[in-house]
């Protein structure tokens, strides 16, 4: 990963591979679907396309990343390039979340308008009682212009909870500088509800709690499953 320049164990990070090819996804049915996170510097836009599995824990795949200097490069590699697994098999990137924070903040609003359904905009905080909030913007920051079809969904983001998680599994200093990307693509993961899909060819359906436990600082995840 190319943002990510924290000091990390050599040896934990080849346990986490494969043998895909570049901007391929796992195959035999493992992928439920792809999710992105972006976050938004002066200069342009650090992203991450990331394959998540079925159920509970949640296995993930890193499947492609890189940088762009203009929302429409993100969209163009988002939604204009067709992902698939060595069977052939399309995959398809619902949905994602970006940093809205920065010199670029109305125009992140913009393309989160214009692609609605498929992004929402994140401002990340350092500490919150709940990993995620959401509140409604309308009309734009600093301004009396309304936001076009009644405003847009904000979520407030317990940053160091996400990239808690994420340096948890790579063995690294969560306090190290690395890209925030991955951090939002598992609230990515959080919000859409993955490890409820049934995977497919059975009736089976983790259950995933919506609440959240303060005295754990986590989700609620059980792994009974319903049939």
């Amino acid at each position: 990963m190319s943002h990510l320049t924290c000091c990390i164990d050599i040896d934990s990070i080849k346990n986490l591979t494969n043998n895909r090819s570049l901007w391929s996804v796992p195959s035999g049915g493992e992928a439920a679907c792809l999710l992105f996170g972006a976050d938004t510097q002066d200069d342009g836009f650090w992203y991450e396309i990331r394959a998540f599995g079925y159920g509970i824990p949640g296995t993930n795949w890193q499947v492609r990343e890189g940088f762009v200097a203009t929302l429409e490069d993100l969209a163009e590699i988002l939604w204009g390039y067709e992902y698939r697994d060595i069977d052939g098999i399309l995959y398809h990137v619902p949905f994602g979340m970006i940093g809205s924070q920065g010199l670029h903040t109305n125009e992140v609003y913009d393309w989160c308008i214009k692609h609605r359904g498929k992004v929402l905009p994140i401002k990340g905080e350092e500490r919150k009682t709940t990993p995620m909030n959401f509140t409604k913007l309308d009309p734009y920051p600093g301004s009396e212009k309304p936001f076009p079809g009644g405003g847009i969904q904000l979520i407030k983001l317990d940053i160091n909870y996400y990239k808690n998680k994420f340096y948890s599994k790579l063995k690294a200093n969560p306090g190290d500088h690395g890209s925030d990307c991955s951090a939002y693509t598992l609230a990515a993961y959080d919000y859409y509800g993955v490890r409820n899909w049934p995977i497919p060819g059975t009736k089976i359906v983790h259950t995933r709690l919506t609440t959240y436990e303060a005295d754990s600082n986590e989700f609620v995840e059980k792994s009974d499953v319903s049939e």
